[in-house]
């Protein structure tokens, strides 16, 4: 199936996410990849805070207690702790995208570049079908347990201590995330003032995000607000 005619078929469909729409920390960066005729986003989660029970009745999924794409605070996930019977789990999970490309050519550009802004687990997958997709990804993930059968394993203070740690985490996750949008914004703007010869999509030049200010990139953490929403992961290699 030709790469134009499948992004507009994505682009068409519904949101399956719980939220059901964009994470509002990655609104702007989504819509400016699906505007290059080279990419289409398929899924992505700004990043997250959870406190969640495995459930032995659901084949996917989890019982969740407490959920945030902001920063938290450790009484908060307390007081989800309470009245609560299950084993539960204290996770956070750091941005993820992965994006289809059209052209091998284009999925490495967006790697090298993704490479650079910190994001270092990123890689890209070729699926029997041949869609190619990159994903975008870090290793800040934590995941600690708290509780067994509705027993407190710990004390508050390192629960104050984790929590601390989780939000330092989705801080960092944020500024790599900036560094990605400043990238990829220098590189469609090189692309574009150079020429082409062939009249073909524009791929994006690696650059090297070292020299991004870090006045730059706290201007739009401050432009940022808080939402929550994981999109779902759904059939990205079909």
């Amino acid at each position: 199936m030709d790469f134009t005619f499948q992004k507009e078929l994505r682009l068409q469909k519904s949101d399956l996410s719980r939220k059901g729409s964009i994470d509002a920390k990655i609104v702007e960066l989504v819509n400016f990849i699906n505007k290059e005729d080279c990419y289409v986003t398929t899924s992505s989660c700004s990043g997250r805070i959870s406190v969640f029970t495995n459930s032995e009745l659901k084949k996917k999924g989890c019982n969740w207690m407490f959920i945030t794409h902001d920063v938290t605070t450790p009484q908060l996930v307390i007081d989800a702790l309470h009245n609560h019977t299950g084993s539960a789990i204290l996770k956070f999970e750091p941005f993820i995208m992965h994006i289809q490309c059209m052209s091998l050519e284009a999925a490495q550009a967006l790697h090298a570049l993704s490479i650079e802004s910190g994001f270092r687990n990123s890689g890209m997958t070729i699926s029997k079908k041949g869609n190619i997709i990159v994903a975008i990804r870090c290793t800040l993930a934590l995941e600690v347990p708290l509780s067994s059968d509705g027993v407190l394993l710990v004390s508050h203070e390192y629960i104050s201590f984790v929590v601390n740690l989780c939000n330092e985490k989705l801080t960092e996750n944020w500024k790599r995330i900036e560094r990605l949008y400043l990238g990829l914004q220098k590189s469609i703007a090189q692309s574009t003032t150079q020429p082409d010869k062939k009249k073909t999509p524009k791929v994006l030049r690696p650059v090297n995000n070292n020299n991004l200010s870090s006045e730059k990139t706290s201007q739009i953490v401050d432009r940022l607000s808080p939402d929550l929403f994981c999109d779902g992961f759904d059939n990205l290699l079909k």
